[in-house]
């Protein structure tokens, strides 16, 4: 950063620098696919990724929920602050496709490996990528957009 010394202040505020891109990237979500703000008190939402469109990453990835305006992790009854790649369990669709269900209340006992609580309230997504693949180097690749749950 050097002296580019806002850059280094916002690195800190949204969080400490630590890594380089070749070892991490995060994208985040904090909208929904019409441009809403994601909110527990108002939504349950989803958020699947086809089949080729799982992060590219050479280590992990994780999706991490925080609660807002405090930018803390958002407590939920499972203990469970972020789903990805390492998460025991997590299923998979037979296409390869893999369904996130975000919301305060448990989406159902079919859905509950996938299921990353969310506050009751305005919430953050930030997708943490390790050994990010080119696409994500490049910015090309996106998340996925989140759906209002049916």
């Amino acid at each position: 950063m050097g002296q580019r010394y806002l850059d280094r202040a916002l690195g800190v505020y949204v969080g400490i620098f630590g890594n380089t891109k070749d070892i991490s990237v995060y994208l985040n979500r904090v909208v929904d696919e019409t441009g809403a703000p994601l909110n527990g008190a108002k939504a349950a939402y989803t958020m699947t990724f086809g089949p080729q469109e799982l992060p590219p990453v050479e280590f992990f990835w994780s999706m991490t929920m925080y609660r807002l305006p405090e930018r803390a992790l958002a407590e939920n009854p499972i203990g469970r602050y972020a789903i990805g790649s390492a998460t025991p369990g997590l299923a998979t669709a037979p296409d390869g496709s893999l369904t996130l269900h975000i919301g305060t209340n448990s989406p159902g006992p079919e859905h509950d490996a996938n299921w990353l609580p969310a506050p009751e309230g305005p919430f953050w997504m930030v997708l943490r990528n390790y050994g990010p693949g080119q696409s994500i180097l490049d910015r090309t690749y996106d998340l996925p957009p989140v759906r209002v749950a049916k």
